[in-house]
């Protein structure tokens, strides 16, 4: 399923109405440290300079965003709920 099909799904879980507004592959490269995130899905540590998929969260009734970092799209696939 190509990524923009997850935008407006919400992911397991969530709460406060959270759905994905954008989800892409990414990498994050900084000339100093090797920055770290937990995949939302399954827990893995991510090394960020790798490639894996950033999902931005909006929440209907603050409007805020929130970044989640998963390995791949097979963790997105098993992190959104279906219904």
């Amino acid at each position: 399923m190509p990524l923009s099909e997850y935008t407006g799904r919400r992911p397991r879980g969530a709460s406060g109405g959270a759905t994905i507004s954008r989800a892409v592959r990414h990498h994050h490269w900084q000339p100093n440290g090797e920055p770290t995130e937990p995949c939302a899905n399954c827990g893995h540590d991510l090394s960020l300079r790798e490639r894996h998929v950033l999902v931005t969260l909006v929440e209907d009734d603050v409007g805020d965003a929130a970044r989640r970092y998963l390995c791949n799209e097979t963790c997105l696939r098993e992190w959104v709920d279906d219904a």
